[in-house]
């Protein structure tokens, strides 16, 4: 496994050869130029597997264009083969902006302890939609026993928390190399940030 260390302008094909060649690497960094050039060439095989898939589309059993199951196979595939090699460039890209280690962990941690719980309240909600439905069926019917109807309502603080959280991750990738180096002593501020150099 190749440590990934960019610096100053990377092309395009540089940019892609780094991706591939640091799958594994968490710990080097990489360019705002390194990062958006890799998105680039992921959006464009994509694209290239949609045209394809839709291309080998073939009539279902009512006439309506069903997927070939290979293309839909081979996108699942390349999609899961994403999974480790992106969240290793996101995590050298925050690196590159000047983060520390603890400090990406953290706000991954934060990030997806925040998802998950939007996502199991959003869950819920439907649950309990489906529920209120029967509910109001058997109501309906005259059956007194009815199905328990339950809410689970979650703070606008998870949600905002969540929104800060992803608005801070999405300016991470945007942002210079360098933006949270500081020059500080101050103990605090050297655990969160890099040291500028």
């Amino acid at each position: 496994m190749k440590k990934i260390e960019q610096k100053g302008k990377v092309s395009f094909g540089q940019a892609v050869k780094d991706f591939c060649k640091g799958y594994f690497d968490f710990s080097g960094t990489t360019t705002r130029a390194g990062y958006w050039w890799v998105i680039l060439a992921i959006a464009i095989v994509y694209l290239i597997l949609g045209i394809l898939t839709s291309f080998t589309m073939s009539p279902g059993y009512y006439g309506e264009p069903t997927p070939n199951l290979f293309m839909v196979l081979l996108v699942i595939l390349f999609s899961l083969a994403l999974i480790v090699p992106a969240l290793a460039l996101s995590v050298r890209r925050f690196r590159d902006t000047g983060l520390k280690s603890k400090t990406i962990l953290v706000v991954y941690i934060l990030y997806y302890a925040l998802y998950g719980t939007l996502m199991v309240t959003v869950y819920a909600s439907v649950l309990n939609s489906i529920s209120s439905m029967f509910s109001a069926y058997y109501s309906m019917m005259g059956d007194s026993a009815s199905p328990m109807n339950t809410t689970l309502n979650l703070s606008p603080t998870f949600t905002f928390l969540y929104g800060v959280v992803a608005l801070f991750m999405a300016l991470c990738l945007v942002l210079p190399t360098g933006m949270f180096a500081t020059k500080s002593n101050h103990p605090v501020l050297t655990s969160i940030f890099a040291k500028k150099m």
